[in-house]
C-alpha cells in the first residue's frame, strides 16, 4: 500500500507526527532503481533553491495552526500546513 510507506511504527515512534528532522527516515518519495521518478532530480533542486531562497529571508518560521492531511489520495498527504513567518533583518 503507498499509504503504509515511511509508516511503520516499529521503525518510527509516532509515524503520523509531520516531523520534518525524523532520523534515520530512507525516503521512498520518488522512487528508486527502474521506478525512479524521471523528475526526482529537478524536483530536488527546485526545492533546493526555493528552501535555500525562504531561509536566507526568514528569520523564524513556526507552525501557525495544524496541519490538515488529505483524504481523498492514495498517498500519504498534507492539504494544509500552515506556517508563520518571520522576516530576516535585512
Amino acid at each position: 500500500m503507498l499509504g503504509s510507506a515511511n509508516h511503520d511504527e516499529t521503525v518510527h515512534a509516532d509515524p503520523a507526527r509531520l516531523d520534518v528532522g525524523r532520523a534515520p527516515n530512507l525516503h521512498v518519495t520518488f522512487g528508486g532503481g527502474g521506478h525512479l521518478c524521471l523528475g526526482a532530480f529537478l524536483a530536488r533542486t527546485e526545492a533546493q533553491v526555493v528552501f535555500d531562497w525562504v531561509l536566507q529571508r526568514t528569520a523564524v518560521i513556526e507552525p501557525a495552526g495544524a496541519a490538515v492531511r488529505e483524504q481523498d489520495t492514495p498517498f500519504r498527504a498534507f492539504a494544509t500546513v500552515p506556517l508563520a513567518l518571520t522576516p530576516a533583518r535585512r
